[in-house]
This record gives C-alpha cells, sequence and structure tokens, in this order.
C-alpha cells in the first residue's frame, strides 16, 4: 500500500494497493489527519508565569482553526510583590559600596553594587590653601579632603577690576591702557592726558583733572581751610573752576580730609587707601590720573 495524497487537518487522502500476485490494484480513502497543518501557528498568553506560579499560552493554527494549550514555566524575573532595598556596606568618597534588594512576593534576593559617593568622605577637611583678590579674580580659598584629596574652593566677594587712566566716551578708537595695580593690558576707549604738571588734560574730550594736595606736612580737616587751600592752588596754576563741581572722596567719618601729597602716594601703596586721598577733577566728572 503507497500513498497517493496524504490527509491533512482539513481534508482526507488517497492510498493505492497492489497485488503481487495478479497486479490488481484498489485505492482507498484516508482519514483526515488532525496532526498534520498545512498552515502557520499562532501563539498568545493566556496566564503570564510569575515568579511564585506558572502560567499557560494557547496555540491556534490557521489552517483549521484548532489551538491547544500549553503550560509555561516559572518567571523568576516577574515579580508580583513589592522590594525593599538594604545598604549592606555603604559607599564612600574611595569605595564602592554594595546593596541587598528582597522582593516580598517570593523572598528572591539581589545584591548590587553601588557607585562611589564623592559627598560621603571618611577624613576630615582642612585649609589647602588662599588667594587674595585680583583685578580679574574674586578672593578664593580651596579646603581639600584628607581622605580622598577633594578640593573644595570658595570665592568671596568679586575681582577688583583693572585701575585704567579712564574711559572717555568721545575717545575716537581703541587703545590699551596699564593697569596700575597688576600691570596687565587692558584694551578700551581711554582717556588721552596730555600736558604736565598737577592739571592735565583729556585730547578728546577736553576735560581736566588733577591732584589737589595740601600744603606739605599737613593734614586739614576743616572744611574752610579745604577750601581756601584748593582755591589758592587752583589760582596758582591759572586755572579757573566752581569748587561746587569739585566731588571729593571723604573718610570714615564722612569729614573732606586733603592731605598732603607725601601722605596721598603712602596711603595708596601701602593701604590702597583712597578714603584719604583725594582726587579732584574738573567739568564735573571724577577719575584717577
Amino acid at each position: 500500500t503507497t500513498t497517493v495524497t496524504a490527509a491533512t487537518c482539513t481534508r482526507t487522502g488517497t492510498s493505492r494497493t497492489t497485488w503481487s500476485c495478479c497486479g490488481k490494484s484498489s485505492t482507498s480513502t484516508i482519514a483526515k489527519d488532525p496532526s498534520n497543518h498545512t498552515g502557520s501557528q499562532s501563539t498568545t498568553t493566556v496566564t503570564a508565569a510569575t515568579c511564585t506560579s506558572t502560567g499557560t499560552s494557547r496555540t491556534t493554527w490557521s489552517c483549521c482553526g484548532k489551538s491547544s494549550t500549553s503550560t509555561i514555566a516559572k518567571d523568576p524575573d516577574n515579580h508580583t510583590g513589592s522590594q525593599s532595598t538594604t545598604t549592606v556596606t555603604a559607599a564612600t568618597c574611595i569605595s564602592v559600596g554594595t546593596s541587598r534588594t528582597t522582593w516580598s512576593c517570593c523572598g528572591t534576593t539581589r545584591t548590587l553594587t553601588v557607585g562611589i559617593d564623592p559627598t560621603n568622605h571618611l577624613g576630615s577637611e582642612s585649609l589647602y590653601s588662599r588667594s587674595e583678590a585680583t583685578c580679574t579674580a574674586a578672593a578664593s580659598t580651596t579646603y581639600r579632603w584628607s581622605c580622598c584629596g577633594t578640593t573644595r574652593t570658595v570665592t568671596t566677594g568679586s575681582a577688583l577690576g583693572h585701575v585704567t587712566p579712564g574711559r572717555c566716551s568721545k575717545a575716537t578708537g581703541m587703545s590699551t591702557a596699564k593697569c596700575s595695580r597688576c600691570g596687565g593690558t587692558v584694551r578700551g576707549r581711554f582717556h588721552k592726558w596730555v600736558g604736565s604738571g598737577s592739571i592735565r588734560t583729556c585730547s578728546y574730550c577736553g576735560i581736566s583733572a588733577g591732584h589737589l594736595f595740601a600744603p606739605s606736612g599737613g593734614e586739614h580737616s576743616h572744611e574752610e581751610d579745604i577750601e581756601i587751600n584748593i582755591e589758592r592752588t587752583l589760582q596758582q596754576i591759572n586755572t579757573i573752576v566752581d569748587l561746587s563741581n569739585i566731588t571729593f572722596e571723604s573718610n570714615v567719618n564722612t569729614k573732606v580730609t586733603l592731605v598732603s601729597e607725601k601722605q596721598y602716594y603712602a596711603d595708596i601703596s601701602q593701604n590702597h587707601n583712597f578714603g584719604k586721598a583725594i582726587v579732584a577733577l574738573i567739568n564735573k566728572q571724577r577719575n584717577y590720573i
């Protein structure tokens, strides 16, 4: 007997039987074979497997619509409960730590590595360095941890700024000036001072400026004396000004003090004390030259 047409899940088949003695043959029908599928199958999950229970899936054949169910093994990663995490070893600034996670549903635990914690120091912090304020940077103090060497810098105030001859709104172009504090070169539109003596004049805008000092050997705080000294000084250099347009720096007692030229430079070089050093400018402007 040989198969002529194989039976499938949707149709019957045929077979042929032949006798060896006489050669006579006959055909027979083969019943449908429910296990011989000619289509494709699709599988869907009926019940998902979890860490504590198995699941089920259903497979369906497109050719005959027959379906069957299967058991899905437990899934140890599909937890249905809650997890709690405890620290086994705390991470520090120089070493990693470990933590343990436990699931309430199945009791499964997992140990994880915790990265270095740069804020958890084991040592002490001490002063490492200190820098004074400069023209371009604020004063700063740096602290260092003994355990890992990490440093922390705290700034105080702001940069002092460059001390230049003063900016001029009528300057025709950019120029460079040397900072009298740090010696650095500053680029901008500055006054161009010409002339000599106590009073010099900007060739761009025409403003005049100068240092006005009390007579040598004295320091004066009485306002009338100051006005007399200033007026006398200005008259001596043949410059006519309105005294009300002259602005003075004041000392800590809010009294205007006119000091000698020697004392002026001593205050600046030793203490940068501009509070007692007077600079008077003409034409309602003030600057240091």
